[in-house]
């Protein structure tokens, strides 16, 4: 008698929200990830910390204090009446904006490889999973096999011909 299998969902339910669970919670990727951005814009600070010095030295760039901008106000004669020229002033400013699209640049392609690595991963979730659902469906069709071949029924002219002998068998074998 051949009968429907019976699929018990509720352990790939369970699965699927651990697997959902997981997925929202940062892993070590991530933060490695975010530990080298930082070191990079640290770098980055750094590097543009001693450019400003240098301009300051320079006494090409005069920055206010207690402003929050880090580029500091636009050059003005009145305020930095010491500056060399406005081709130095000029030339360090282009320098800043440079370092900034630069860092801008270097932002956006992070932040794409970080979206592309998360597609990666979720389409191998998904492809892990289907790989798993197709091995639960062959587990089940080889056991399914192997019960049908463990017990062969006899055929309708098997049967015809064996029962006289069967029953001879069982009236014979009851009288012990």
């Amino acid at each position: 008698m051949n009968t429907a299998p019976t699929i018990n969902f509720a352990p790939r339910a369970e699965l699927s929200l651990k697997r959902r669970v997981r997925d929202q919670e940062p892993t070590q990727d991530d933060f490695e990830a975010l530990r080298v951005c930082e070191e990079n814009l640290r770098a980055y600070e750094a590097r543009l910390r001693a450019f400003q010095a240098e301009l300051e030295a320079a006494g090409a760039f005069v920055m206010p204090i207690g402003t929050n901008s880090p580029f500091g106000e636009r050059f003005d004669r009145a305020i930095a009446p010491q500056a060399k020229s406005d081709e130095s002033m000029q030339a360090g400013w282009d320098k800043i904006y440079r370092a900034r699209s630069l860092m801008e640049a270097e932002q956006a392609v992070l932040k794409d490889e970080r979206v592309k690595q998360r597609e990666t991963a979720a389409d191998l979730e998904r492809r892990e999973q289907a790989v798993g659902e197709r091995e639960a469906r062959m587990a089940e069709w080889e056991q399914q096999a192997a019960t049908a071949a463990a017990v062969p029924e006899p055929s309708a002219v098997a049967r015809l011909t064996r029962a006289p002998w069967q029953m001879a068998r069982t009236v014979f074998s009851s009288h012990k």
